[in-house]
């Protein structure tokens, strides 16, 4: 991913070619680029691509995925939705625990706030679940979440003015939001999270405007 373009290597990075572009942005003080990606852990074709629409100027933030390597991408908008509100930011996240889901964060222009877990989002046979968040200050500019290594019904997410995690799914299926014990909040925007270990003991990273932070969960 690059800016607003998705681009492909035949020959072990050598070249690169452009496979799909986001229009052309409305204004130059719009923002709508590609922010996230997310691989099948068990399948080389299919990957996950989210985008950002940061002022809903540009048709909302989306969710793609392709089942060829890369070589054409499908849309999720028409099953993503928040009612009443445009949908701006959206974070992804695949569990090698469950590697036919992927989870969406779904953030709306007015901070409403949705997740989504779709099941093979590229069959016709997908099934769609969803969540809502509707707790805190929403994940207006940076934010990113990851799924545990031990348990895939553990999210780890990041939001402005958060600690390094503080998105905790409940038995129910609702999430909610709790931050982690003895921490204190670090700086605003998250840019990127990554797990370290296996299935007996694992680390997270977060890269943040202020550095690099460790979680080590329990």
């Amino acid at each position: 991913l690059s800016g607003r373009a998705i681009y492909t290597s035949a020959d072990g990075a050598a070249n690169f070619e452009s496979v799909y572009e986001l229009p052309e942005i409305k204004n130059k003080l719009s923002y709508n680029f590609f922010h996230d990606l997310a691989k099948h852990p068990k399948s080389s074709r299919i990957a996950y691509v989210s985008t950002v629409d940061h002022y809903g100027e540009n048709g909302g933030a989306q969710v793609l995925f392709t089942k060829d390597r890369g070589k054409t991408w499908q849309n999720l908008d028409s099953i993503i939705s928040i009612e009443g509100d445009e949908i701006i930011r959206i974070d992804i996240a695949v569990s090698p625990l469950k590697p036919n889901e992927v989870v969406a964060y779904c953030v709306g222009k007015s901070n409403k706030r949705a997740i989504y877990v779709i099941e093979k989002a590229w069959s016709k046979n997908r099934i769609i679940k969803k969540y809502t968040a509707n707790y805190g200050p929403g994940s207006f500019w940076m934010s990113d979440i990851e799924i545990s290594r031990r348990n895939p019904n553990i999210i780890y997410h990041g939001r402005i003015r958060s600690n390094v995690i503080d998105l905790k799914k409940s038995l129910d299926g609702k999430f909610t939001y709790e931050r982690q014990q003895g921490e204190s909040a670090i700086h605003m925007d998250k840019r990127d999270y990554y797990i370290v270990g296996d299935s007996e003991k694992e680390k997270l990273y977060c890269a943040h405007d202020g550095g690099v932070a460790v979680f080590e969960p329990n």
